[in-house]
């Protein structure tokens, strides 16, 4: 509907969206009080002071958590088979513990294997 109007026209429909969504800035920006010789940023707070930190991963998590994985042959996106990274977890938790560590700390995450951890 349409000043009262059913449209029924996909053509005019659209360019009923069209001009809405075309106009809508400049008809909103209409009604916002302007404060002449005022900077932007006199309106912003303090800035935020708070962060997340995060504890260091522990060996014994990473173990915990892939004795909880389940004994599959096949591979991931790493392709690397679960039950031998089970068989060989005391090998290699202290590089892989590192690489965890070091990923939370650069904050640098391989997306596609994020789903993973």
């Amino acid at each position: 509907m349409i000043d009262d109007k059913k449209i029924v026209d996909n053509q005019e429909i659209c360019n009923y969206f069209n001009s809405f969504f075309v106009n809508i800035g400049p008809s909103l920006a209409t009604n916002i009080e302007l404060y002449p010789g005022k900077d932007s940023s006199s309106f912003l707070g303090k800035g935020v002071v708070n962060y997340t930190y995060l504890n260091p991963i522990m060996e014994k998590e990473i173990m915990y958590i892939v004795s909880k994985f389940r004994n599959k042959h096949y591979c991931g996106y790493d392709d690397v088979n679960m039950v031998i990274v089970k068989k060989s977890i005391q090998n290699i938790i202290k590089p892989l513990t590192n690489i965890c560590n070091k990923s939370l700390e650069k904050g640098i995450f391989n997306c596609k294997n994020s789903a993973i951890i």
